[in-house]
């Protein structure tokens, strides 16, 4: 249900809203109802016959097509979108004593950030930032399994898109300490490296 909620308001957004709707429906119906009036239906029937076939029948095409594919997307714009609140909750947090994850708060995630991440693989509190430690080593193998390919990594942003576009040029430093991955990857890489963390497995 609410994915299907979802698509309907990203489409409601990609064809621009009521104001689509009244400019290339409303005002329309309003001027044949006039000259209907004023002039009679033999008048009116072509008017109509263009108005049908050069507006509404593309904006019904369009509205269904892109209902589908805001669908398809729902699911993934969704959870990117809680990751991005999460993301955002995150960062405004102390960054000297940084956030305890709970298992109960790790079980809630479908993503994390690498840098969240690197901060489960060393078992140190969340952070917006990593600078030393143990963290920094994973958050650098992490780096570098998405340049090569082996991770998948999701972008929050065209910025972040580009970069990991890129990455494949410019190596693990050029991908962002921002982008994320699947909780199911990261429990492959924590097996991998002989690590527990506590919430992530089913």
């Amino acid at each position: 249900m609410r994915y299907r909620q979802k698509a309907w308001q990203d489409t409601k957004e990609s064809l621009g809203g009521a104001p689509t709707v009244i400019s290339l429906v409303v005002f329309p119906l309003i001027g044949m109802a006039l000259h209907l009036l004023l002039e009679g239906p033999e008048a009116m029937s072509s008017e109509a016959y263009v108005w049908a076939v050069y507006a509404l029948a593309p904006l019904g095409l369009a509205f269904v097509l892109l209902f589908l594919w805001n669908l398809v997307c729902a699911p993934y714009r969704t959870e990117r979108e809680r990751a991005d609140e999460l993301a955002a909750s995150l960062a405004a947090l102390t960054e000297s004593t940084g956030f305890d994850a709970t298992p109960e708060y790790v079980a809630t995630r479908e993503m994390f950030t690498l840098t969240e991440s690197a901060c489960l693989l060393a078992r140190i509190p969340l952070r917006a930032t990593v600078e030393q430690g143990a963290a920094i080593g994973y958050l650098r193998i992490l780096k570098e399994q998405v340049a090569r390919k082996e991770l998948e990594a999701f972008s929050g942003s065209a910025q972040q898109t580009m970069a990991l576009n890129m990455a494949g040029l410019s190596g693990a430093e050029g991908v962002p300490d921002a982008v994320s991955i699947m909780r199911e990857s990261l429990s492959r890489i924590s097996r991998e490296q002989g690590l527990n963390i506590e919430g992530l497995e089913p």
